[in-house]
């Protein structure tokens, strides 16, 4: 089964300068071999997160990645991206827009 991936503006302007092509490359592999490896992150209505390791970081050190699994439609909705070291989890009110977002646009 082939997923198609779908960047929202966000995530697609994050994405400049954490990961090269040929690392986004094996990220996206990674994830349509095993699409649920994300966490589900409670209170966010399906909404998931990846710990994704960087060369040399290990995952602790690599980033995070949001997104949302659509398997109807074989999608992945890639929400959000940031390194570790520069950002902390996801706040209530981060977490109340993103479940917002999800309920409003992914489940039409």
């Amino acid at each position: 089964m082939d997923f198609e991936f779908v960047e929202v503006d966000i995530f697609s302007r994050q994405l400049t300068g954490i990961l090269t092509d040929d690392e986004y490359a094996d990220l996206q592999t990674f994830m349509v071999r095993y699409p649920v490896a994300g966490a589900l992150i409670p209170g966010g209505r399906g909404i998931r997160k990846l710990r994704w390791g960087l060369r040399g970081k290990g995952k602790s050190g690599g980033i995070r990645v949001i997104y949302y699994l659509y398997l109807r439609d074989y999608r992945i909705y890639m929400i959000n991206i940031y390194q570790k070291t520069k950002k902390e989890d996801l706040d209530r009110n981060k977490l109340a827009l993103l479940a917002d977002f999800a309920a409003r646009y992914l489940k039409g």
